[in-house]
């Protein structure tokens, strides 16, 4: 239920789930506090508690903010109801098609992943990424439990690779330029018979198209669209593309790039 959760920060570091519960327990029934810790174990100083009710969750930002727990006065605030989590540390030779398999593999309710992918690269060279992605859940409730997977120490993927799994919205250690230089689309269910000058053509009125490069894997086909600015990949993302076989769809997440999605 929406609204039921709130984002508790300024916490001590040596603030537990037990003395957490005892302060908040008085607002109404609790279903679950997530005391968020790093990769080794220690606590990053804030929490989310999620009640039974709304009524709980609106009494606890009214009485509870400002309190002083453990000799420090906590900060209150609704919970966003975050879907998306961050992932870092990824090894820079994985492809797009590669990593979204590599990642369904371990986290269940997965909806899309967006892998920032490297604008410069060659044709017929293998692709290559930026090392981080974000990966879209199908409720705040399945991101939840991957992010717990995902911050144990012994967490792997692609069998010896531990990444840094974060919250979306708490990634602040991507350096902004490197953000500002992406400039590809992945373009997925590409329809059948498509070349590069039919992609080159669809998004040539977005912004100056450098070069496309396709990939087909049996019946599956993607494409990898290369603007010479990044205004001509934000503009493709904001709005359908009409086309006779249906409507290509851009999506964009977090100003990383988009993926691309026929619908009926």
């Amino acid at each position: 239920m929406k609204g039921t959760e709130i984002f508790v920060g300024g916490l001590a570091r040596t603030t537990t789930e037990s003395k957490i519960h005892e302060v908040f327990s008085s607002c109404g029934e609790i279903v679950e506090i997530r005391l968020i810790k790093d990769q080794i174990g220690n606590a990053k100083g804030f929490c989310f508690v999620r009640f039974a009710t709304k009524y709980a969750a609106d009494k606890a930002l009214k009485e509870k903010s400002g309190y002083v727990l453990d000799g420090k006065k906590i900060g209150i605030r609704p919970s966003v109801e975050q879907d998306t989590l961050f992932l870092g540390n990824l090894n820079k030779g994985w492809g797009a098609e590669e990593f979204e398999s590599i990642v369904r593999q371990v986290f269940p309710d997965v909806v899309s992943v967006d892998l920032a992918i490297l604008g410069d690269v060659q044709l017929g060279q293998k692709q290559r990424n930026r090392g981080f992605a974000f990966v879209k859940f199908s409720s705040h409730a399945a991101a939840a439990r991957a992010l717990r997977v995902g911050s144990q120490s012994d967490f792997l993927i692609g069998g010896n690779l531990h990444p840094s799994v974060q919250w979306a919205e708490e990634e602040s250690e991507v350096d902004p330029n490197e953000l500002a230089q992406i400039r590809v689309a992945f373009v997925r269910n590409v329809p059948l018979g498509a070349d590069e000058d039919y992609l080159k053509k669809l998004f040539q009125p977005f912004g100056n198209v450098e070069k496309v490069a396709l990939s087909r894997k049996g019946s599956s086909t993607i494409g990898f669209v290369y603007f010479d600015k990044r205004s001509g990949l934000q503009r493709s993302s904001a709005q359908p593309v009409i086309l006779p076989e249906g409507y290509l769809h851009t999506i964009a997440y977090f100003e990383t790039g988009f993926q691309a999605e026929f619908g009926p």
